[in-house]
């Protein structure tokens, strides 16, 4: 249980990495600050939501 939890660990930040570098390379200089709190509130809200609703299914 424990190295799957490792290897989820690596695929969450490999993947966190590449779209915040995508979004940093796509954004101008103008909207980069703007754009990266935008996807950090959508983030933030998602773990959320995902941590509330494991209360919700039965076990």
């Amino acid at each position: 249980m424990g190295a799957l939890r490792l290897v989820n660990g690596f695929c969450i930040a490999g993947m966190t990495t590449s779209i915040e570098s995508w979004l940093n390379d796509r954004s101008t200089n103008k909207t980069r600050g703007r754009t990266l709190g935008s996807y950090m509130l959508v983030f933030y809200f998602a773990v959320a939501l995902g941590q509330t609703l494991v209360n919700v299914t039965p076990q």
